[in-house]
């Protein structure tokens, strides 16, 4: 499983989940009519009967997994057959969520066997890994209070008698992986229990076939929110978390741990104090710009961003010249250059530059067109001179334009489509591009 962020910070940055659907339930007439309840869920719905009053049932929906249905069925005991998980609450009272599990007996017949309250209003993920023991699952589940503006995390497992609560945490991000590849898995957050103090990344995983935390690092003290955790390997293969974070001071930076079964060990950050390898390589990821690190080449190594001003960028009369991203890699000695790119985070894109054009071509912002023109600089006068491409944003309701070979349809993502327009007059130039660089160079956000 990848990681996943909290939705109070994912509006920080260009990626999304969706938002919660509140279905209420009628009669079960209207339920049997309705195409996405199968044979099993109206078995199930025959068993709330039996404890609920149904007509003030409102079914509630996780808002970001692989799970994302108010009956969810999972095999949590062991032995064979699923149990049913129901996500709902009361009309009367929304704000208060519950999950419901149920169990077959001898005879097939669905029956309550246990009902927990939410921590919140809204469920964010549900999950099931083996943490304690690769014979007995866990069932992981997200609550978001959103009055709160907090996530907590909920781990329980099922026996015989009960429905056991086996820890609890508040995250702000988290990832789940088996990271000693023994078939059991681990739980990577970032959690802080209140504001004021300092956020923590926590290890969750067995010790003594119980679920518990097992390593902790803390981030550095002036960490404001965090933006993005993304999980890759460092140079020596181990795998690492790297957390993007925002700075009390609107600093961007990006702290390294790596990570083992039972151990968290800091590569970059400040845990141990602002000296030492450690710091020194997390003041290297300090950037201005809000642009997070990602894995370029899908090669599991991240690389992380800085930004630059372009050329010309002094002598530009524009309120705030773009900035040029430069990506790097983490590696035994510190940060090393991959690429730069132009990083359009308003219409979600970027467009990766070629050698050639470092330090010689600048981007011009055209809002009102959707559009982005790249600029030959004169190398004295710094000003820009031969138009080399143009990158324009349509909506497909908008824009009913054909691919030609000026006319170049880079993506498509949703209802947006993104063209590249290479001027003839730039053949003359030696920093002249072709479709194919340029469909190459285009990279759509996520």
């Amino acid at each position: 499983m990848g990681v996943r962020i909290a939705a109070t910070a994912l509006g920080l940055v260009l990626l999304c989940s969706c938002s919660a659907a509140n279905l209420p339930v009628a009669g079960v007439n209207d339920l049997l009519k309705t195409p996405t309840l199968n044979r099993m869920q109206a078995e199930i719905y025959e068993a709330l009967e039996a404890t609920l009053y149904l007509p003030d049932i409102v079914y509630r929906y996780p808002q970001q997994g692989e799970n994302r249905t108010p009956f969810i069925f999972y095999d949590l005991s062991g032995d064979g057959r699923d149990e049913a998980i129901v996500f709902y609450s009361f009309a009367s009272r929304t704000s208060e969520i519950r999950a419901k599990i149920l169990c077959r007996d001898d005879d097939g017949k669905w029956y309550s066997f246990s009902d927990v309250p939410g921590q919140g209003d809204q469920v964010d993920f549900v999950d099931f890994a083996s943490i304690a023991s690769a014979d007995r699952p866990s069932m992981l589940i997200g609550w978001q209070d959103t009055a709160r503006r907090e996530y907590h995390l909920e781990i329980f497992s099922m026996n015989d008698e009960a429905f056991v609560k086996e820890a609890q945490h508040k995250y702000a991000a988290f990832s789940i992986a088996d990271y000693g590849g023994n078939e059991l898995s681990q739980i990577v957050l970032v959690s802080r229990e209140n504001r004021g103090l300092p956020y923590e990344v926590r290890l969750i995983g067995s010790h003594n076939g119980q679920v518990r935390q097992v390593a902790a690092v803390t981030l550095f003290e002036d960490v404001e929110s965090i933006l993005q955790m993304k999980q890759g390997r460092l140079w020596d293969g181990s795998i690492a978390v790297f957390i993007d974070e925002l700075l009390d001071n609107e600093t961007v930076a990006t702290e390294i741990i790596r990570v083992s079964p039972h151990a968290l060990s800091l590569v970059a950050g400040a845990s141990a104090g602002q000296e030492g390898l450690p710091w020194d390589y997390y003041l290297s990821t300090f950037r201005p710009d809000r642009v997070l690190s990602i894995d370029i080449n899908n090669d599991d190594l991240v690389e992380i961003p800085y930004s630059v001003p372009m050329p010309g960028a002094e002598e530009s009369d524009e309120a705030t010249p773009l900035t040029l991203t430069m990506y790097r890699r983490p590696t035994a000695e510190g940060l090393e250059y991959v690429c730069a790119a132009a990083v359009n985070n308003a219409d979600g894109y970027m467009v990766f530059y070629p050698e050639r054009w470092l330090e010689r071509v600048k981007v011009v912002d055209h809002p009102e067109a959707g559009q982005w023109r790249f600029y030959e600089v004169d190398e004295r006068s710094l000003e820009p001179t031969v138009e080399l491409l143009r990158v324009t944003v349509y909506s497909m309701r908008d824009y009913n334009g054909q691919e030609s070979d000026e006319n170049i349809l880079l993506a498509t993502r949703g209802a947006m489509q993104y063209y590249g327009y290479i001027p003839a007059s730039s053949a003359e130039s030696d920093l002249a591009v072709t479709p194919g660089e340029v469909r190459d160079a285009l990279f759509v956000l996520a």
